[in-house]
């Protein structure tokens, strides 16, 4: 007879690995993305490692409606597309994740003075748009 613990290292090696190897207390794991990322993915070379940022409209750090944050985040995708992200704990306040990944070639991300979104760099810096330099002024 299987065990439950050994049947889910048969159907998931990526969260017994987790399971294993991240701690599951949210503050141990908070910003330590670019710690558990690259350790993952030298132990799963299929992964592939992508840069970008994490929100979510129901976070409850928003002061009103009209505010989404965003929070530069490192995560893993599967050959399959699936998000394999390690330290996902960190965000358990903030609801259903968004992920939105960073040009491959981006080498830096910056926030928009206006509006407080991460952006890459692009030709309205230090605003992510044209329509934030507008507004700005």
């Amino acid at each position: 007879m299987i065990s439950i613990y050994e049947e889910s290292l048969a159907i998931s090696p990526y969260r017994a690995w987790m399971a294993l190897n991240v701690p599951s207390d949210p503050m141990s794991v908070l910003a330590q993305c670019t710690h558990y990322v690259p350790m993952m993915a030298n132990e799963f070379p299929e992964l592939k490692v992508v840069k970008g940022v994490v929100s979510s409209v129901k976070n409850l750090d928003n002061i009103s409606e009209t505010i989404h944050k965003e929070y530069p985040h490192m995560w893993l995708v599967s050959p399959t597309g699936e998000i394999i992200d390690p330290t996902v704990r960190q965000f358990c306040n903030l609801g259903p994740l968004d992920y939105r990944a960073f040009p491959d070639d981006a080498t830096s991300c910056n926030k928009c003075i206006n509006c407080g979104r991460y952006f890459t760099s692009n030709k309205f810096y230090p605003m992510c748009s044209n329509e934030c330099a507008e507004e700005f002024g």
